[in-house]
């Protein structure tokens, strides 16, 4: 056995992967695929998970807790059912009368509002992706509704194959079936290759038998100590916390050189995206202003989709920046690929102006300029 050689998790805590390499007895860890539980992980979703299982649960004579559904949160449905009635009332039963049970627990979810993105996660599955490294989500859930609106709501991160559900496994959490399932569904990936990141007890007890690195994000009211206590290598107190130490590998680019007028306008080249995040803006707007352009293009391959939905406010405070500057930007692509009445309002009204433009060809760009 060598010693343990690698720690290439894209945030410190060194400490952490060297108790892990020591405890799991492999020789490096070199993460190539980030597998996310669903509920109160990608989504605020819990309490809306506690209400419906408690009140569906009543109806068929058991009791249940708000901290029973976080304490078991993670486990297939029909395991969880089978283990209260066998608790409770002394009696086994079939999977499909627990079946019956959860599809009525699924209902009560059905008529409540959606939970919404968990505030961090799509920023940060962006520096996941920027990375090189797979995303793969490992849920619990068998609501159908839920995993097809994974993939609308993840579609720039994640497919319908990289998805784990009760469907595909015959032990839900906390064994480790559902991680060992990631990892294959990321292309046969060892447990040295992955991350897990969870939010319950049950998830995390799966990962770490999984032996895969296990972060707990802890969006539930059990302390941080109860996550610790089953095995998690770190856990944050949010998943906000989580994406502001996952440091971003800056992609390489250049400026190509226009000169309009007395003016010279910066055209980024790039193989990568660059404008993903507000601090993005920094680096290029530095080295912009320090080569003396007063201009820039960049086209909207090199942007994240987030900037062109307005809600998430990347928009806003990107071209804040700019503004700051005093630097005018062309962003060059078809837009009709945002279909969005607001964006477009928003395209529209920023071509009447200096600062922005929105232009079809980097020819109608420089014309822009020039103007």
């Amino acid at each position: 056995m060598y010693a343990p050689t690698s720690c290439s998790l894209p945030f410190g805590h060194k400490q952490e992967v060297k108790l892990y390499l020591e405890k799991s007895g492999f020789d490096s860890f070199q993460p190539r695929a980030v597998l996310f539980d669903m509920d109160g992980v990608l989504y605020d979703s819990m309490p809306n998970h506690a209400r419906c299982w408690q009140e569906a649960m009543a109806k068929f004579g058991l009791k249940m807790t708000a901290a029973d559904v976080y304490a078991t949160e993670g486990m297939r449905g029909v395991e969880t059912i089978r283990l209260m009635v066998k608790a409770q009332q002394g009696r086994d039963i079939s999977e499909d009368e627990a079946q019956m049970m959860y599809d009525e627990k699924a209902r009560l979810f059905g008529l409540l509002p959606k939970a919404p993105i968990m505030e961090g996660v799509l920023e940060l599955m962006e520096k996941i992706k920027l990375a090189g490294m797979q995303i793969v989500v490992v849920t619990g859930s068998g609501q159908r509704p839920l995993i097809e609106r994974l993939q609308h709501d993840f579609k720039d991160f994640i497919t319908a194959d990289k998805i784990v559900s009760a469907y595909d496994v015959t032990r839900g959490k906390p064994a480790p079936d559902p991680y060992l399932m990631g990892l294959q569904k990321a292309g046969n990936l060892q447990p040295w290759q992955g991350v897990v990141v969870e939010n319950a007890p049950m998830g995390v007890r799966a990962g770490v038998a999984a032996r895969i690195f296990t972060i707990a994000v802890n969006s539930g009211p059990l302390p941080n100590a109860t996550l610790a206590g089953e095995g998690a290598n770190i856990v944050f107190d949010r998943m906000t916390q989580l994406c502001d130490v996952w440091v971003r590998n800056t992609p390489e680019f250049s400026f190509i050189s226009h000169t309009v007028g007395k003016a010279m306008v910066a055209e980024i080249a790039a193989n990568d995206m660059l404008l993903a995040f507000p601090e993005d803006a920094n680096d290029l707007l530095g080295n912009a202003h320090y080569q003396g352009f007063e201009g820039m293009i960049i086209s909207t391959d090199k942007i994240s989709p987030r900037f062109f939905d307005l809600k998430t406010k990347l928009a806003g405070e990107v071209l804040q920046k700019f503004s700051a500057f005093r630097m005018r930007l062309a962003i060059v692509g078809d837009f009709s690929a945002f279909p969005s009445e607001s964006l477009q309002s928003f395209i529209c009204e920023s071509n009447r102006g200096r600062l922005i433009h929105f232009s079809p060809t980097t020819a109608d760009a420089l014309a822009w300029f020039e103007a």
